[in-house]
């Protein structure tokens, strides 16, 4: 149910709609499994550190 919700809620933002990629990971940070880069690119910023 709560990913129709996020759904919902991306379509509601025209940023989500044109790009996608950042609104989307922000809001779907649990479901990031779509979106593999975006726990990829955590990891490189907890390893930087």
């Amino acid at each position: 149910m709560e990913d129709k919700e996020l759904k919902k809620r991306l379509a509601k933002i025209p940023d989500a709609d044109k790009n996608g990629d950042p609104i989307y990971k922000i809001a779907t940070e649990k479901t990031s499994g779509n979106q593999p880069n975006n726990k990829s690119r955590n990891i490189e910023k907890r390893d930087s550190k």
